[in-house]
């Protein structure tokens, strides 16, 4: 059996135990990955199928982590999102999915890079695995709050509205019929049926054709009455391999005083947010205590930011995990999954300190366990984080205890090696015709896009140029709506002058940073219909905007000629759509290119 284990922002090690699983099986491993790093942790006799590789994606990837400014990170957002949904509607994705040829995909539940959408126009199995836990409300309180299984059912439906998939915000704005045209576009484009979309779940909407199964163990969720067990694969933890033990650590490290061990992903000090726990750490830091503290940051950056110096703290960069956690007393983390399962597999109390995403669900679970303890950080100061400390250390009996029934529990799960067997058997579930990749099944072959598209994406020119483009490109959709809607087409026109004279003039940046958060606000509620392509095409940086623009643009025109009856056509009218005006749009980019431009309307 070939699979295909599709995670293209999660390095290889995350899925290496499960590859390892199934190649000491007898099956063939293939990995999606965006570039050499994404391989990297690929284990012996797995291969890897390069995705999404046309695009600077890893840049971008990286930039959206690093990026401080709100407004830097929905503009990446957005760029990201249309350089990948490029890479689908033209077929590309499709493509390389086929030369592959899996039995049976297991895809990121993330939904980053949808290759679920592939699995199900191409008839191939597909399995989605979330390496935290469930995102659909169904499956109990939404894994990014901070509730339990037991919490009031209005406390549930708040915290569902506040965490979900529909809950985001571009340029400070609401826009939840952004989610709802972006996921439509790419339903609509593969032949997924858009009943099998769900909006009750967690950041991102939940595919509901396909199983989402979860990585870890059973017996870390809040319980049986979450999901049954068959919906956990337990797969066993990344291996670390041998570790290099600074000189420095070693000397520091005194077997008679406890080890505190903070660990803080670099990710995490740098998300807004972040900033709420410097100072209280610092100071607790400071003090003096009984115990000794270790503390890597994940950065070098990081690090020289803490700059905490004390004959009890020592501050790394990079530490090695597995031996610290042999040594430590407790753990302090921001709450990753990964970094509590490691405690637990080392008996070692968790201190958990959430600030973003599934960290609030897994800090409650070391609460439900009773494995630790939860501090929030809006709340934290010196002498709460010291206190958390000691409240563990002078209960470090019971939570050892708590933590060696935990592991083996959770060892005991590992050990049936429940996850190839769940694999093995959708994997073989269907029969060859259907299973296989064939050219029965498969859709129609898709037209190709002009030759030179990379070539026009790297193409250089004037700032007034690519604005001036943007806006034809948005033409392009207000003018099909005048005839429906005339009054707000020539709102939105105005708006576009009014942008155009405010960087003629050399406007001051809040200016331009209001208009277009005013531009948003105008848009989210319509994006849908085409009004999202303006937004895009005032990015701050125009060439930037003319790509946004022109990939919403021909996305929007394609979603209009597949139209409102769902039949077998209809993705077809997708496809043949899409290539057609992205010819257009690329062929009038060309001409301004070489100055030949028309005059836009």
């Amino acid at each position: 059996m070939k699979v295909l284990l599709h995670f293209p922002d999660v390095n290889a090690a995350s899925t290496s135990m499960l590859a390892r699983a199934l190649i000491e099986r007898g099956h063939h491993v293939v990995y999606s990955a965006i570039d050499d790093e994404d391989a990297a942790g690929c284990p012996p006799g797995a291969t890897r199928m390069l995705i999404h590789a046309r695009w600077p994606m890893r840049k971008l990837l990286a930039r959206l982590r690093d990026a401080a400014d709100a407004a830097e990170r929905d503009w990446l957002r957005l760029e990201i999102d249309a350089f990948i949904a490029r890479d689908y509607f033209d077929g590309d994705t499709m493509e390389r999915v086929k030369a592959a040829a899996p039995d049976i995909i297991v895809a990121d539940s993330a939904l980053l890079s949808p290759l679920q959408f592939v699995a199900r126009a191409l008839r191939v199995p597909c399995v989605q695995l979330s390496l935290t836990f469930s995102r659909r409300w169904s499956a109990g309180p939404p894994f990014n709050s901070s509730l339990r299984m037991t919490a009031p059912a209005l406390q549930l439906a708040g915290a569902r509205w506040q965490g979900s998939c529909l809950n985001r915000r571009i340029l400070d704005v609401p826009a939840p019929m952004q989610v709802a045209a972006s996921i439509e576009r790419l339903a609509i484009s593969s032949g997924y049926p858009s009943s099998e979309v769900s909006f009750d779940a967690a950041q991102v909407p939940a595919l509901t054709l396909f199983p989402e199964m979860i990585a870890c163990e059973a017996s870390l969720d809040f319980g049986s009455n979450v999901l049954s067990a068959e919906h956990y694969l337990a797969v066993e933890p990344a291996r670390t391999g041998p570790q290099e033990v600074p000189a420095a650590l070693s000397a520091f490290v005194d077997p008679d005083r406890p080890l505190i061990y903070i660990a803080l992903g670099g990710a995490d000090l740098d998300r807004p947010g972040s900033e709420r726990i410097w100072p209280p750490l610092q100071a607790a830091l400071a003090e003096r205590a009984p115990w000794k503290t270790v503390v890597v940051t994940g950065s070098e950056a990081a690090a020289a930011r803490l700059a905490v110096q004390g004959d009890d703290v020592l501050v790394l960069a990079q530490g090695p995990r597995s031996w610290l956690l042999q040594r430590a007393a407790a753990l302090v983390t921001t709450g990753e999954l990964e970094a509590i399962r490691a405690a637990i597999a080392h008996q070692v109390p968790v201190i958990a300190m959430p600030l973003r995403d599934d960290q609030p669900g897994n800090a409650e679970r070391v609460v439900h366990h009773a494995i630790g303890v939860r501090l929030r950080a809006e709340l934290l100061t010196a002498r709460v984080f010291n206190a958390a400390v000691r409240a563990v250390l002078e209960d470090l009996p019971r939570l050892r205890q708590n933590l060696l029934r935990l592991d083996h529990a959770c060892r005991e799960e590992r050990a049936r090696q429940r996850g190839v067997a769940i694999l093995e058997k959708l994997g073989g579930a269907a029969p060859d015709d259907t299973r296989r990749i064939a050219a029965h099944t498969a859709p129609a072959p898709r037209p190709g896009l002009p030759a030179r598209l990379d070539e026009l994406r790297h193409a250089t020119g004037p700032d007034e140029m690519w604005f001036d483009y943007a806006t034809w490109c948005v033409e392009q959709v207000l003018e099909p709506l005048w005839a429906c809607e005339p009054d707000r087409v020539e709102a939105f026109r105005d708006l576009l002058a009014r942008y155009r004279d405010l960087r003629r003039e050399r406007s001051d940046p809040e200016s331009l940073a209001r208009l277009r958060r005013s531009a948003c606000e105008r848009a989210a509620p319509h994006w849908h219909k085409g009004y999202g392509a303006l937004v895009c095409a005032l990015h701050p940086d125009p060439q930037r905007g003319a790509w946004l623009a022109r990939l919403e643009v021909a996305a929007v025109l394609a979603r209009a000629a597949a139209g409102a009856h769902c039949d077998e056509e209809r993705s077809q009218r997708f496809t043949r759509r899409y290539a057609e005006v992205s010819r257009q749009l690329d062929a009038e980019l060309e001409l301004r290119l070489g100055g030949r431009a028309r005059v836009a309307r």
